[in-house]
């Protein structure tokens, strides 16, 4: 009847369930053929070719197979989007609530300020398969966030990013680059850059594992902040898994580690860091989803030369429950409220501080 999507989201859930049904997986293939997935449609083809098929059903896999090798590669498919926000943020800036440090008394920027704010937001991407198992996707954002009573925290950035990845067997990999450039109260304030190296395997019934070695740089353009500009380097694990039940959920949890290493000498901005965070997500109704996810990270920064004399270590938390209404209030559209919170525990007072954000956004999405 021509509705591959609706295929799919079926058919995915059948195999989520049961991976050895091999009718199904043909076709799995079929639909995701007919809706310009080459690359799934082949993975799919490719795994039934070590399997026992009848010779009718052999046919037709290498029919489709062939085809795949000999169709042309479509165009590329490009997707723009305009968002506009609005919330309350109990902490804007991110800071104590401590009005005084050991008796000093704080500037009022670096005291915590609550603050309503609005937003708005665009962007474009690309997608376009390369060749037969591969695929490039780049895209470009620009954003601003404006305070209406803390604007010394207004932020626009603006981000460019690019990925190619291709398919070996049930392992994928994946190089991606990007980079961004923040503004401050209208002030150039802040770059970075920075390249993932990612290997994906697929461990079946819906699992996969990836591990993935980052790479960047982070630089301010204030002399006075160049104390904070470093070499961040992490590396991750994750595990994840689609297709949970009847309804097209999913769930992941990564594991990294790394550091930054500072670029100027005498910065005491140098650490090692471990963390840990969940995601998921479920499809509640035909157009309604819930997402969740929740994130810690420990922070031990170098001995020397130290904050005030003490050796700093700080604990983050971090989680968020968030709506997603699609093609509503019309088709095209999808409504996003979200809830999230945040902490930040030290043992540097100066540097605690929590902090509760309620956000709901308007998405409209062009084809």
């Amino acid at each position: 009847s021509g509705r591959h999507a609706e295929a799919v989201s079926a058919l995915e859930r059948v195999i989520a369930v049961e991976p050895g049904l091999d009718a199904a997986r043909v076709e799995l293939g079929r639909a995701l053929y007919e809706s310009g997935d080459r690359s799934g449609a082949r993975a799919q083809f490719s795994f039934l070719t070590g399997r026992p098929l009848p010779a009718s059903t052999r046919s037709t896999v290498d029919r489709y197979l062939a085809a795949i090798d000999a169709r042309p590669a479509p165009a590329a498919r490009r997707i723009a989007w305009l968002e506009f926000g609005a919330g309350h943020d109990s902490n804007a800036n991110a800071s104590t609530s401590d009005p005084d440090f050991f008796g000093v008394i704080l500037d009022p920027k670096n005291v915590r300020q609550s603050s309503g704010f609005g937003e708005v937001a665009a962007g474009i991407g690309v997608h376009r398969q390369a060749r037969p198992g591969s695929s490039l996707s780049a895209g470009v954002r620009i954003g601003h966030r404006a305070n209406f009573d803390a604007s010394f925290v207004d932020q626009t950035v603006a981000s460019v990013d690019a990925a190619w990845t291709g398919g070996a067997g049930q392992a994928r990999f994946t190089i991606a680059a990007g980079g961004y450039y923040g503004l401050l109260d209208g002030d150039s304030h802040e770059w970075g850059a920075g390249l993932d190296l990612a290997v994906a395997l697929d461990l079946g019934d819906g699992w996969t594992a990836q591990t993935r070695l980052h790479g960047g740089l982070l630089r301010y353009e204030d002399l006075v902040l160049r104390v904070f500009d470093v070499t961040r380097v992490l590396g991750a694990l994750t595990i994840a898994r689609g297709g949970i039940g009847e309804r097209a959920g999913y769930f992941s949890a990564t594991a990294f580690g790394g550091g930054d290493d500072p670029r100027h000498s005498g910065s005491a901005y140098g650490n090692d860091r471990v963390g840990l965070r969940l995601l998921g997500g479920l499809r509640t109704g035909s157009r309604t989803s819930l997402w969740a996810e929740a994130s810690w990270q420990d922070v031990d920064y170098e001995d020397a030369p130290g904050f005030f004399g003490a050796d700093r270590e700080d604990s983050f938390w971090d989680a968020a429950l968030g709506l997603e209404v699609s093609d509503w209030p019309a088709r095209g559209f999808s409504l996003r409220p979200s809830l999230r919170y945040s902490r930040n525990d030290s043992n540097i007072p100066l540097y605690d501080y929590d902090r509760f954000e309620l956000r709901l956004s308007l998405r409209r999405s062009f084809r």
